[in-house]
């Protein structure tokens, strides 16, 4: 296990500049230690944003993340406050900024999201009043943040990013619910059977098909941030 560490950290480090941002999101892998995101923030050469939860988040904190991104939840539990209000969880995410995070972004379920950097703070409500699932949307969320923030734009700007993407998935999220943690090896899921799409529905199912492999076959070769360059499908088929 240590030897699988040490050449995923390896390969992780030899691709990194100062002007990178890594993201550390998830559960850790069976057997992890949970201070693991917490040690390999200390090693990263550039500023890290992290989303995780219990033991793994407690000890990433201490790593002095960049960014962070709990839900209520979370923020309670790391700083075994009460949060019933906005006030509480700006309060408690004030806290946190103290002991080393910069900014800190607060997913909220249907109540919205929140973001502060110590000095200035914003809230966002929650367009979607009664989501079916939210599977996804803090993920979403971040990303959104991040696009902004890496792009060099402020705190409000980020969050109106972040918000709005997580309202798009919670918005178009499905019935079916995955669940976060499970006993089952394989779940149950409904699904709608192709004879019951309408002629409409399907219709524009296949022009959403057709549009995503135009854009494969029509888009070219482009370089980018670091003078990345990423090869174009036609160039690749050659």
């Amino acid at each position: 296990m240590a030897s699988a560490y040490a050449a995923f950290e390896q390969n992780l480090l030899s691709r990194l500049s100062s002007e990178d941002f890594v993201v550390l999101t998830g559960s850790l892998p069976r057997g992890c230690d949970p201070a693991y995101y917490g040690e390999l923030i200390k090693k990263l050469p550039c500023p890290a944003a992290l989303d995780a939860s219990g033991a793994a988040l407690t000890s990433g904190i201490t790593a002095h993340p960049a960014v962070i991104k709990p839900n209520t939840d979370e923020l309670a539990q790391l700083t075994g406050k009460n949060l019933t209000s906005v006030g509480d969880i700006l309060a408690a995410c004030r806290q946190l900024i103290q002991s080393g995070v910069k900014i800190c972004a607060v997913s909220m379920g249907k109540e919205g999201a929140l973001i502060t950097d110590g000095v200035k703070a914003f809230f966002a409500p929650s367009v979607v009043s009664k989501p079916d699932s939210t599977v996804g949307a803090g993920d979403s969320m971040l990303a959104g943040i991040l696009s902004m923030l890496t792009r060099g734009g402020g705190i409000e700007e980020a969050l109106r990013c972040g918000n709005g993407s997580g309202e798009i998935v919670i918005a178009f999220t499905t019935a079916n619910r995955v669940p976060h943690y499970s006993e089952k090896a394989i779940l149950p899921m409904g699904m709608l059977h192709d004879d019951a799409i309408n002629p409409l529905f399907r219709a524009v199912a296949e022009c959403v098909e057709e549009s995503v492999l135009s854009s494969l076959l029509h888009a070219e070769t482009v370089t980018g941030y670091h003078g990345r360059t990423v090869r174009c499908l036609s160039d690749l088929l050659k």
